[in-house]
């Protein structure tokens, strides 16, 4: 019985391994990319975890890719 669940396993394995195109950004979302916005709101988040940090870090998380991006 352990045989063929190895086997079936290391099946799965081998034949989930299989070749994956990359999509970039701009393919997947053409119109977004296509528009310039001389402007954006970012809406503050809710925090509705029990994580008291949650709001905060998420502030600091996509203000770190604004700047990055060169959008502030």
């Amino acid at each position: 019985m352990r045989k063929i669940i190895y086997l079936s396993l290391v099946v799965l394995l081998l034949t989930s391994c299989g070749e994956t195109k990359n999509f970039t950004r701009g393919e997947n979302y053409p119109k977004m990319y296509e528009a310039k916005p001389t402007s954006i709101l970012i809406m503050p988040p809710i925090n509705k975890t029990v994580n008291v940090e949650a709001k905060e870090y998420f502030t600091h998380h996509w203000l770190f890719l604004c700047v990055k991006k060169g959008i502030m």
